[in-house]
């Protein structure tokens, strides 16, 4: 857990449950308060009750949620007259009532409950989800509104019993809350058991294809929708909530992983280079141009999406808070600008810093194999991402990241037809970064080159060998690399071409360096077989047998013919790009018998030829941790 800006605390708990502050300290009047600012508020000081943090506050967290459920009760309709019946006024001067409001409110009032005992919240609880939602979900087809069942919820019904008859697929985080009420409430199990399958159901083809909602016959036209002229945008925060009820109903299902995956590989744009959807999403973004729509995040998408970040895509976890972190009061705005965090409107967001506040109080630095070894082995380097690239490439606020750099000299690899590098670096971090971005490392600059990422290794269990586990693995996870490319180089592909089975293409056979053939000569020479250069025993056997005479031959042999690879292994070259010729031949005339070993080991690997596979995708998902610096 991190610690929760003081800031954060203190404005939850003097503003809430107003929807926004003019700073320096003056709730919008426009928006007023609403019954989804209490809720969030509830289950921001609900969790922050139970933190170290707050231990010494806790009676004033407790006060502060009964006051923010007692006031939700008086937004709640008690007029059983009404269809609007049980359901929460947008804001305290509406006379609308929205389903995603319930949505929003059921989860904190159960909370309330649990933390007060005041069985009037569960009351309330059970007459949103029982009998708000569930006429929003069946009354218009019985109406004639809707022209049949469908499942969704309808958008909204004000007090004069007027439908907004649209179903968003926003009220998937309602999921939350009838999850909670199956528990709450199980004389109603069976009944909000069979409203979150028909929701589901009904909202699963919209959230797949990322349509925002449905406007349905008689008076609509039958079809799905998002928005804008050519209706290719959608709302980002939409798309969290909705994903964030599925996630709590079904977990990391097809149908959740794919779709964030499809948003958070919507990466910079022409127009907006400097946007990073690891750190939160934009306002608007195009789905069918695979493009950011605006300049700015929205800055709550950080607070909602920490649970699916924290189990499932930990990078993203790790820079979003360290960007937020960073930015604290910037982030208590409801939109910042990708370019320097800067607020696009003069209003702090009770729902943002709520969100941010919970991703806070969850937070942990990630453990994963990868991570130890960063912490142990890796460097500091620093990351300038770039915020305009047009005309003249500029960057923005350093950010220090750790990292693995090696310095690498490669044979010619083929990119693409056209395309080939001699050269590059390569690094291995923990952070999902962009194209074109720069980092520091040792005073030398380098850009980003995020196009291509790289199958390493393929591995199956010699159990399962045979039966094509190979091109199955290469074949569905292609689409996860996060990048418009993907190489491979592999032995095995000569003699098994299941990534050419996987859907990989290939390009070309990398024939052992003329260094390395004969330096394995001059090996065959002095009776070694080079069937078994890869076994140390072996090898280490071989190298006893030598006289002195014929081991100052192969140190020869390994002289006259550097490979830029072998230079890597004596110390003294390990911090040059290509090493040093002088420094190699020095290595090897003192080298003693395992240093010998390993030099021969690494001629082993160098003798193998290798074939490049190479794979242009037409879609990009995820994301990957090693990226190629050109």
């Amino acid at each position: 857990m991190a610690l929760v800006p003081e800031a954060y605390y203190q404005f939850v708990m003097d503003y809430a449950p107003y929807v926004y502050v003019i700073p320096p300290d003056t709730p919008d009047p426009e928006s007023g308060r609403a019954a989804f600012s209490a809720a969030f508020a509830i289950d921001f000081l609900h969790e922050a009750y139970s933190a170290v943090q707050f231990e010494s506050r806790r009676a004033e967290i407790s006060n502060k949620i009964a006051s923010l459920a007692d006031w939700i009760l008086t937004q709640q309709c008690t007029d059983d007259g009404k269809f609007a019946y049980g359901g929460f006024k947008s804001n305290e001067d509406s006379t609308q009532y929205y389903a995603v409001d319930a949505c929003r409110v059921v989860p904190a009032l159960l909370k309330a409950y649990e933390h007060t005992g005041t069985v009037a919240y569960l009351d309330a609880a059970r007459l949103a989800g029982a009998t708000f939602l569930y006429n929003m979900q069946h009354k218009p087809s019985q109406l004639g509104v809707h022209d049949k069942y469908y499942g969704g919820f309808a958008r909204a019904i004000t007090i004069a019993d007027v439908w907004l008859q649209q179903m968003d697929i926003e009220c998937l985080y309602g999921l939350v809350g009838l999850k909670m009420l199956c528990e709450s409430d199980p004389s109603n199990n069976s009944k909000y058991e069979s409203m979150i399958n028909d929701a589901v159901g009904f909202c699963r083809y919209g959230f797949e294809n990322l349509y925002l909602y449905y406007n349905p016959l008689p008076t609509g036209d039958g079809d799905w929708h998002r928005i804008g002229l050519n209706e290719t945008t959608v709302y980002d925060d939409v798309f969290a909530y909705a994903m964030l009820g599925l996630y709590a109903y079904e977990g990391w299902s097809a149908t959740v992983q794919n779709a964030y995956s499809f948003l958070n590989a919507i990466k910079a744009s022409v127009q907006y280079p400097a946007y990073n959807p690891a750190i939160c999403w934009a306002g608007y973004i195009d789905v069918v141009a695979r493009v950011p729509a605006c300049d700015y995040y929205d800055a709550v998408t950080s607070g909602i999406l920490w649970q699916i970040r924290k189990n499932r895509d930990k990078p993203s976890f790790e820079l979003s808070m360290q960007i937020v972190d960073k930015h604290q009061d910037e982030f208590m705005f409801w939109g910042v600008k990708h370019a320097d965090y800067s607020p696009i409107e003069a209003k702090k967001a009770l729902t943002t810093v709520c969100w941010l506040g919970l991703f806070y109080l969850n937070y942990e630095s990630s453990t994963t194999r990868f991570t130890q070894i960063l912490r142990s082995k890796g460097e500091t380097v620093t990351l300038y991402p770039v915020i305009e690239a047009e005309d003249q490439t500029s960057y923005g606020e350093a950010i220090d990241i750790k990292a693995i750099v090696s310095p690498t000299r490669s044979e010619e690899v083929l990119i693409e037809p056209g395309y080939a590098i001699n050269d590059y670096v390569a690094i291995y971090i923990f952070a999902p970064l962009k194209h074109h971005d720069k980092i520091d490392w040792k005073g030398s600059f380098c850009n980003l080159q995020q196009e291509v990422s790289i199958i390493s290794r393929v591995i199956v269990h010699p159990k399962y060998r045979t039966i094509g586990l190979g091109a199955r693995l290469v074949r569905e996870t292609l689409h996860l690399a996060g990048t418009p490319y993907v190489e491979m180089m592999a032995v095995m592909a000569k003699h098994n071409p299941f990534a050419e089975k996987g859907g990989m293409q290939k390009i070309a056979e990398q024939k052992p360096s003329k260094e390395a053939q004969r330096i394995s000569e001059a090996l065959m020479q002095l009776g070694f077989n080079l069937q078994f250069l890869g076994s140390n025993r072996y090898v280490k056997e071989k190298l006893e047998s030598l006289t002195v005479t014929q081991l100052a031959t192969l140190k020869s042999a390994f002289i006259k013919n550097a490979h830029p690879r072998l230079l890597k292994e004596f110390e003294a070259c390990q911090n040059r790009a290509y090493g040093n010729k002088a420094d190699y031949m020095s290595g090897v005339e003192s080298a003693d018998l395992p240093k010998m070993v390993k030099l021969i080991k690494v001629l082993s690997v160098l003798l193998q030829s290798k074939i490049y596979l190479f794979k242009n995708l037409d879609t990009a998902f995820g994301s990957e941790q090693k990226r190629r610096v050109i």
